[in-house]
């Protein structure tokens, strides 16, 4: 009896308790070392909130993942903070490996101050805005990548963190084309 008084009780606490989120380091604040703990963590966050919308959750690509990454830094050390890069480099660019053919692609920015510098906090912000939120939920993106900087892209000495995160649709001969053209490029 008290065996399953304590099972009821369990059971209880369990459906009464809001559900966390199954993200490890969603609510950490990102050090240089956790850097790629915090990207894997906003992927998932946004998982999570695709999936709650009834929309497919995207896959992790590293050809979206490295030049967001770069690009955040980019913007820390050059202190902006804009989807076009101050020599003109668009995202559509910055994805040349990814983007080829007909591949569609979109991008969401975030930078985190002192009290909004965790992964949850950067849905939070892009979520709470309607043209963000589209980005994020968009139905044609399958892949995606997330980039995170420690630092501002304002400066300061507060602890701040930058994020990119690009989206995409892959066209069928991705992986053949981005080969082609790394090699092309590497020939330069």
């Amino acid at each position: 009896m008290l065996r399953r008084s304590l099972t009821l009780a369990v059971l209880a606490l369990a459906v009464a308790a809001p559900a966390a989120s199954a993200c490890p380091g969603a609510d950490e604040v990102p050090t240089a070392q956790t850097l790629p703990r915090a990207a894997e963590a906003v992927l998932c966050l946004v998982n999570e909130a695709r999936v709650a919308r009834g929309r497919v959750p995207l896959r992790w690509h590293p050809l979206l993942a490295f030049p967001e990454t770069a690009y955040a830094q980019r913007m820390v050390r050059g202190r902006f903070f804009e989807h076009v890069a101050p020599n003109g480099q668009t995202l559509a660019q910055r994805l040349r490996y990814y983007r080829v053919d007909e591949a569609d692609v979109g991008e969401v920015l975030a930078w985190g101050g002192p009290n909004r510098v965790t992964p949850r906090s950067a849905l939070t912000m892009w979520l709470g805005s309607r043209v963000h939120r589209r980005v994020l939920l968009a139905r044609r993106w399958r892949d995606a990548g997330v980039g995170p900087a420690i630092g501002s892209p304002f400066g300061g000495r507060t602890p701040s963190v930058t994020w990119a995160m690009a989206f995409g649709q892959p066209t069928p001969d991705l992986a053949r084309r981005a080969a082609e053209l790394i090699q092309r490029d590497r020939g330069r």
